[in-house]
């Protein structure tokens, strides 16, 4: 995945349509710290890919899997999780696909999540 830094939401949502092509997908999502980024990857390297290798090699089925996610270049992890869970920070698209919504950052989420869920 290479990385670039924008100036705001619009730019990154901007920047994202016009890159994307049939080779390279390019996803705006923001930062812990609040900065907008673009992340561009490969069309096939997303993390539900990742997510979908993980639950093979460990055989587990996806739908005993959680995610945690917050930006929107976790959306097609979320798409191919059982249980995806939506940081506090979340962007507002995230937390409309998540099934659980934890704390921030700030606030150990993960460890909240964590808590809940798995242990």
């Amino acid at each position: 995945m290479i990385t670039s830094a924008v100036t705001d939401k619009s730019d990154a949502e901007r920047i994202a349509r016009e890159r994307s092509n049939s080779g390279v997908t390019a996803v705006g999502s923001r930062g812990s710290s609040g900065q907008w980024y673009v992340n561009y990857t490969h069309r096939d390297a997303h993390k539900g890919h990742g997510a979908r290798l993980f639950s093979e090699q460990v055989g587990v089925d996806l739908d005993l899997v959680m995610a945690i996610g917050d930006g929107l270049n976790d959306l097609h992890m979320f798409e191919a999780v059982g249980l995806p869970v939506a940081m506090g920070q979340a962007s507002d698209d995230i937390i409309r696909m998540a099934r659980h919504v934890t704390g921030s950052l700030e606030q150990d989420g993960v460890a909240q999540a964590i808590e809940r869920f798995v242990l």
